[in-house]
């Protein structure tokens, strides 16, 4: 899967997408509308935040694409280095009821979510 990631984003977020085997990630910001087309040629995702205004014209010079996915100014709860994945999940959640939010989505990427026999819910 090539992904173009055409706004800013946190370097933990492009690092997670590179680590992703068979992934390949053209992260660059400030692309002209000409160069998001020719850079969109072959990708199959594009990833935006508010800078980049996706069109009718650039969305046709992507065949294969799949998916757009936008930032829409959801919280992400990183936590802190060396923070275990249970009490990281616990402290979203906790987050989460504290700020009336409905919805929690914990992505473990693939990481440990066991701790001590306890599953994160």
């Amino acid at each position: 899967m090539h992904i173009v990631i055409a706004d800013q984003l946190p370097a933990s977020a492009v690092e997670l997408l590179r680590s992703v085997p068979g992934w390949t990630i053209d992260a660059r910001s400030g692309r002209s509308a000409e160069e998001l087309a020719r850079d969109l040629a072959h990708a199959d995702a594009l990833v935006v935040r508010s800078a980049t205004k996706v069109t009718a014209s650039v969305l046709s010079a992507a065949p294969q694409l799949k998916v757009i996915a936008r930032e829409i100014g959801v919280k992400i709860w990183e936590g802190e280095p060396g923070d275990k994945p249970l009490a990281l999940c616990q402290n979203a959640l906790r987050e989460a009821r504290n700020t009336g939010h409905d919805v929690l989505i914990i992505d473990t990427a693939g990481r440990l979510h066991y701790a001590g026999g306890r599953r994160c819910r």
